[in-house]
């Protein structure tokens, strides 16, 4: 669980008076400033692609923010972005995860040279095979194909059958 530290913890009160958050669009707008920026969407993007707004001298994740301001206290797991965009953080696209489910709606990895989550080429025993690896809950799943194709239907079957409402085939469009 990831709280900010205690002379961090701002109020709903408190985000409420330096902001207002539109639940339809994820925006922040700063409605109290000691500078010029009232009237303008809060924060910036990090380099992860999260949303970081500055209140009263402390850096907040917008999409905790969000939460706090919806449902009155901080969220007690991890905040996961349902579309994967993390810099929408629109009521709707929010949800609770543990680490586990977070890490899951990820998708493809920009260094993934077959363009899917869990897929690689690799040589077994002897010949050139796809190699399927999806992790569950009881360990990781492996299997090895000659058709490509099939080894993206059997990593879209493994990952609906163990990830459920998180799954992300993680294909590159």
């Amino acid at each position: 669980m990831w709280l900010p530290g205690k002379a961090a913890m701002i109020s709903r009160d408190r985000v409420l008076e330096l902001v207002s958050y539109d639940p339809d669009t994820g925006v922040f707008i700063r409605i109290k400033s000691r500078v010029r920026w009232v009237g303008l969407p809060a924060g910036k993007l990090d380099s992860q692609g999260h949303r970081q707004i500055l209140l009263d001298r402390h850096v907040y994740s917008a999409h905790r923010l969000a939460w706090l301001v919806v449902t009155g206290s901080w969220p007690s797991q991890e905040i996961d972005h349902k579309d994967g965009n993390r810099a929408n953080n629109a009521w709707a696209n929010l949800r609770l995860a543990t680490r586990v489910q977070n890490t899951r709606n990820k998708g493809c990895m920009v260094t993934s040279k077959t363009g899917v989550k869990g897929i690689c080429k690799v040589n077994w025993k002897g010949s050139p095979r796809w190699r399927v690896s999806v992790n569950s809950d009881t360990g990781r799943h492996v299997s090895h194909f000659k058709c490509f194709g099939q080894a993206v239907a059997r990593a879209v079957q493994l990952r609906n059958e163990f990830h459920g409402e998180f799954v992300n085939h993680g294909i590159a469009a």
